[in-house]
């Protein structure tokens, strides 16, 4: 099979967490070649003093500086696989 690249995983959920803490969570739409991500249905979750805050944010566009990692479930690992055509 030949190896995976990350347009492979548009349309994957994923989630993001940024550098100053804050958690993303929501569709991957579009990269560029920074590569910077466009999420669609995005939720924004943040702790701060103590407290969880949740908020939906709609399409977000996150620029690849201030990702620290980005996680996907596997079962959206086995989609992009399974739709990756073999050679």
């Amino acid at each position: 099979m030949e190896s995976l690249e990350a347009v492979d995983f548009i349309g994957s959920e994923l989630k993001i967490t940024l550098n100053d803490g804050r958690i993303l969570q929501g569709v991957l739409l579009a990269l560029d070649s920074k590569p910077n991500l466009l999420i669609n249905n995005c939720s924004e979750t943040s702790i701060q003093r103590g407290h969880t805050n949740c908020r939906d944010l709609g399409l977000v566009s996150v620029p690849n500086d201030t990702i620290q990692s980005v996680e996907m479930k596997g079962e959206e690992l086995d989609k992009a696989v399974k739709w990756k055509p073999a050679q």
